[in-house]
């Protein structure tokens, strides 16, 4: 419904009302944007660049309004037939319908607008690349996280959560996905079934299983099966182990299976507590140069074959900037913030004079500890804590060195902490890059931070910014850029 007092242009479609609309690009949501004659914004839920539309108005604000695609009047150049047969329930790739060049374009152009509208930037689009695609957009998930639950005819079903709901939709196939892990879920819900383990309830509190987490390896093939469940207790001893059996029965690249236990009423999937059931919980990733040690639960990029990509970016642009400073190889201080396993600062690790990463997941500190020794990568140690508790004092030490700073963000979605900011300009870094899953945060955050390095005298210029596609068919692109301050 319209909020009270936010009154509407007088031109402004009304709720329930069906208008026709053109679809000139998308938001970050993956929904299409059109706007009316009078320059009203209407967000339309499937539609896609080029599209004509007839949209029936679902929601009115002030300034925007919310509508569902209700029928093609005119269907862009660039729609494709969908090849999943559950797309259009599900809602995890609202672009697959527009061909893959067509995407990549959509996703720059969110880069741009992101820059300009929120951070500020002038000519964003002189500064903004094309995205780097993949060649083979199909397949590249090596992680899926399947809710558990119950079908309308009561059989136990895995899938993926409808779009905007809790909804699960069964998907025991899904183009997007290594093969591996569709065949380990399909394995595990006929197990769960078979052994009578209840799917657990939201709106109760009751039953044991809420998801099945499936990991696999690129470079070795070998794959995980994570079991989250509501709470220790099993219905019979040994109930997992026989679970495990049955899956490895039909999945011979299974190498461990582990038991999440996750007892709170939230929609956060994972609980603190791991419990191996059967094999090891871990397999071995490579990217680049790097061997990774991945554990059953910790934080990995999705898309493996374009993490080497956005690591290859961060390692370049610190490389360029030693040379650009006549720098001896390697020199320097560089942190890693929220650093995960390590993977892009030991990545860059031969370039500095040491690598100091910061995580808050004590977990993730102890697999990019093991991952350094894996690599014989001596001048990396690792910190667990809050960033923005644990900046002052390393941002400070570095300061106190005299040796050049280089600082690389990879922060979750929300972005930087604001007393992430204000410390880095406190201590302003020679070099500050940035590695963005969000483009919207990463402007408003660099924007502030220039902002407030400016008020302690320290100015910066903006190096390219390389967008990245690592979720095709998804509404989501990552980017990487950097800031050099400008001597004197």
């Amino acid at each position: 419904m319209t909020q009270p007092g936010a009154a509407a242009p007088a031109g402004a479609p009304r709720e329930g009302q069906r208008t026709q609309l053109d679809v000139e690009g998308l938001d970050p949501n993956g929904d299409g944007v059109a706007r009316t004659a009078d320059n009203f914004v209407v967000f339309v839920e499937g539609g896609l660049p080029g599209d004509r539309v007839e949209a029936e108005i679902t929601h009115r604000a002030r300034r925007f309004a919310r509508a569902r695609l209700s029928r093609l009047v005119r269907p862009s150049p660039h729609r494709v037939a969908v090849p999943c047969a559950v797309a259009e329930e599900c809602g995890g790739c609202p672009l697959m319908g527009l061909a893959y060049p067509a995407q990549l374009d959509a996703r720059r152009k969110l880069v741009v607008d992101a820059l300009e509208r929120i951070g500020g930037v002038r000519e964003a689009a002189g500064l903004v690349r094309p995205v780097r695609g993949m060649a083979r957009p199909w397949e590249y998930r090596n992680k899926a996280q399947y809710p558990v639950a119950r079908d309308a005819s009561g059989r136990l079903a895995i899938g993926f959560y409808r779009r905007r709901s809790h909804e699960v939709v069964p998907a025991l196939d899904c183009r997007v996905q290594h093969p591996t892990n569709v065949r380990l879920a399909a394995a595990a819900r006929d197990a769960l079934e078979e052994l009578g383990l209840a799917p657990y309830d939201e709106s109760t509190g009751r039953g044991l299983v809420r998801h099945v987490t499936a990991r696999v390896s690129r470079a070795t093939g070998e794959g995980l099966l994570v079991v989250v469940t509501a709470g220790e207790p099993l219905p019979a001893p040994g109930v997992l182990d026989e679970l495990a059996r049955r899956v490895k029965a039909r999945v011979p690249e299974l190498v461990g299976v582990v038991q999440n236990i996750n007892p709170r009423r939230t929609n956060v999937i994972l609980g603190r507590e791991n419990r191996l059931v059967w094999g090891r919980d871990w397999i071995e990733e490579r990217v680049g140069h790097l061997r990774l040690r991945l554990y059953a639960t910790a934080f990995f990029q999705v898309n493996t074959e374009q993490a080497g990509v956005l690591y290859g970016e961060v390692r370049e642009r610190i490389r360029a900037y030693q040379e650009e400073r006549g720098r001896t190889l390697p020199s320097g201080r560089l942190l890693d913030l929220y650093c995960g396993v390590g993977g892009i600062g030991l990545s860059a690790a031969d370039l500095v004079g040491e690598v100091v990463g910061v995580e808050e997941v004590k977990d993730a500190v102890a697999d990019a500890q093991a991952n350094a020794s894996l690599n014989g990568i001596p001048n990396a140690r690792f910190v667990a804590g809050l960033v923005e508790e644990v900046l002052p004092q390393e941002a400070a030490a570095a300061a106190a060195s005299g040796e050049p700073l280089m600082v690389v963000v990879d922060p979750p979605r929300k972005g930087l902490d604001v007393r992430v900011v204000e410390t880095l300009a406190k201590t302003p870094p020679d070099l500050f890059v940035y590695v963005s899953c969000s483009p919207a945060t990463m402007a408003r955050d660099l924007r502030q931070f220039m902002e407030k390095a400016a008020a302690q005298g320290a100015r910066y210029r903006w190096g390219p910014v390389q967008p990245v596609d690592m979720f095709p068919h998804t509404a989501h692109v990552e980017a990487v850029t950097h800031l050099i301050r400008v001597k004197g």
